[in-house]
């Protein structure tokens, strides 16, 4: 080998102590001591160092490419395939994608020494480490207990959304997810048809103290606890109790830290990968969820094999439309009418309007497909839009009420010779003293 010859520290000192051995400063017994060998192999690194010199003191692969480097057209690629498509992708996100899309096998370490050596820093190396909070152990069943949340963060296009999500605790399994514009009970139900559908029913779930799970009024006064009052369910509350699921609430994020691990994760990978494939809209976002998740979970998750399962076969008889659907009671206008949501809808029985009584207060069911109607008296009615309440309603008759035979009062009637009602005593007496 030709050209300069670099020694470490180590090879700097092992060339100044056999040096001053040949110039018979040291003894062999000495040197023995020095560099932890035996006299036989001082004799050979001594003839070795006096036919080839000073480069035979280092290894003999220290100079020769090794037969498994990566040849350096290969990382020049990497690092061209990474500033070009994927620069801001955190390096095993992107080395992932090298093997599944691109079909080039290389190590992490090798991802992250060649990027180093080229200035590139990966996004997520000055993440400053958060406290560890102590974990709580996992429940031992597939389905036992589900942590669900929100998360508002800016997924796709310019603006935020919402996206939903349930995570089993045994195994970190993604069980379902969803976006929609905000956080709201309808995403939570979209999210929840989408474990029941693919997985069944399961025993808990785990969730922060939003008014989506939990009315906002903690207790009872004790007068009314004496007129018998109650405490409003949610209507999350009131679907989940109709498929036997429990609720647990929580203050603190620390409790569901699965959940929140998994916003970190999501946040990281899932939004690069809808921005590399231009996705900008809540029915293409959702689309790509039901290819994401499962890899998602192939990768992240704990294998099923041997953990037991909690979830229960969901009843063919129950329709989910139904159960999982928005309840709020309005105020019937003018037998047929509703006042709702800045807006107005007639209720229809049949191809008719209905005949329900003014003031009557009813139920509007808005259902999982978004179809209103409307629940009274065991009936379910349907209801359509209209621009206005009209200030004569068509519906006359009401109780074999007839309005068409309504007459004007005789002009002898009792009521038109009734006599004045007055308060003043004088002049109450001055009109009845003759």
């Amino acid at each position: 080998m030709e050209g300069l010859i670099t020694l470490n520290k180590e090879e700097q000192r092992k060339n100044d102590i056999l040096v001053k051995y040949i110039n018979k400063e040291i003894s062999i017994h000495d040197i023995c001591k020095l560099l932890s060998i035996t006299d036989r192999q001082v004799r050979r690194i001594k003839a070795s160092y006096l036919e080839r010199g000073v480069i035979s003191i280092p290894h003999k692969n220290k100079y020769l490419n090794p037969h498994n480097k990566t040849d350096a057209s290969l990382t020049n690629k990497i690092i061209d395939l990474y500033k070009s498509d994927y620069y801001g992708w955190n390096f095993r996100h992107f080395n992932d994608i090298l093997k599944s899309e691109h079909d080039i096998f290389v190590s992490h370490s090798f991802i992250y020494n060649s990027f180093t050596s080229a200035g590139i820093i990966s996004p997520r190396c000055k993440k400053k480490k958060k406290s560890v909070h102590p974990p709580r152990a996992r429940r031992e069943s597939f389905g036992e207990l589900l942590q669900i949340d929100a998360s508002i963060h800016r997924w796709f296009g310019i603006y935020t959304s919402a996206l939903h999500a349930a995570i089993d605790d045994a195994t970190g399994t993604v069980l379902g997810a969803y976006f929609t514009k905000e956080e709201t009970t309808y995403g939570y139900y979209k999210m929840l048809e989408q474990v029941l559908i693919n997985y069944g029913v399961p025993k808990e779930l785990y969730s922060d103290n939003r008014t989506v799970f939990k009315s906002t009024k903690k207790e009872l006064s004790i007068e009314e606890e004496l007129k018998g009052l109650s405490i409003n369910k949610t209507n999350f509350e009131v679907a989940i109790s109709k498929l036997g699921i429990s609720l647990i609430t929580t203050s603190s994020p620390m409790a569901k830290g699965r959940i929140e691990r998994l916003w970190g994760t999501l946040q990281d990978r899932l939004i690069n990968e809808m921005r590399r494939l231009n996705i900008n809209t809540f029915e293409e976002a959702n689309e790509f969820l039901k290819v994401y998740i499962p890899k998602h979970n192939e990768q992240f998750a704990l294998p099923l094999d041997n953990i037991k399962s909690s979830f229960t076969i969901l009843d063919n008889s129950l329709d989910l439309n139904i159960i999982l659907s928005m309840r709020k009671k309005f105020m019937v206008h003018k037998y047929c009418y509703l006042s709702c949501n800045n807006g107005y809808l007639v209720i229809m029985d049949g191809d008719e309007k209905a005949l329900i009584d003014t003031k009557t207060k009813i139920e509007l069911v808005t259902r999982l497909d978004n179809v209103q109607v409307v629940e009274h008296n065991n009936k379910i009615y349907s209801v359509k839009p209209v621009l206005s309440i009209p200030k004569q309603s068509n519906v006359y008759i009401k109780k074999g009420y007839n309005k068409n035979s309504i007459t004007t009062p005789a002009k002898n009637h009792s009521w038109r010779n009734a006599k004045p009602v007055v308060h003043n005593r004088k002049l109450l007496n001055m009109l009845y003293s003759n």
